[in-house]
């Protein structure tokens, strides 16, 4: 599941989901758009508050 998705089908805003996190809300607006990717320690906390519903492979551009 790709992280906008989360965000927006658990009526959060990309600034608390940041703050669940520990980083910025550009930050996050930066995955959800593909400029950035996680490192190792935020896509941890990213797998641990979405309960494995978002990893790192929902960050690449990968067939389904």
């Amino acid at each position: 599941m790709k992280l906008t998705d989360f965000i927006e089908e658990n009526s959060t805003t990309r600034a608390a989901f940041a703050r669940q996190i520990g980083t910025s809300r550009q930050a996050v607006n930066r995955y959800c758009a593909g400029d950035r990717f996680p490192t190792k320690k935020i896509m941890t906390r990213i797998r641990e508050q979405t309960h494995g519903h978002v990893t790192a492979d929902d960050f690449m551009d990968l067939p389904e």
